[in-house]
């Protein structure tokens, strides 16, 4: 995860979603999109909201932070 935020320019409001998804990641091995049904995520407005704070750019994000993990 730190490579993907070394490689790019996060704002704000995208390092706190990168945060919770880094807390989900803690106790999960991915993230998919189905993941923002998760009471962390749903209660912050779930994956509309993300996606709308990622400029519609969630799903091809998803990958690149799962590879970066697994390449950790």
């Amino acid at each position: 995860m730190s490579q993907l935020l070394a490689q790019n320019r996060f704002s704000d409001e995208q390092l706190q979603w990168l945060q919770l998804i880094r807390e989900h990641l803690v106790k999960n091995l991915t993230i998919e999109l189905d993941d923002f049904d998760a009471p962390i995520f749903f209660q912050r407005g779930g994956l509309g909201k993300a996606n709308k704070v990622f400029a519609g750019e969630l799903a091809p994000l998803l990958p690149r932070i799962n590879e970066a993990l697994a390449s950790a």
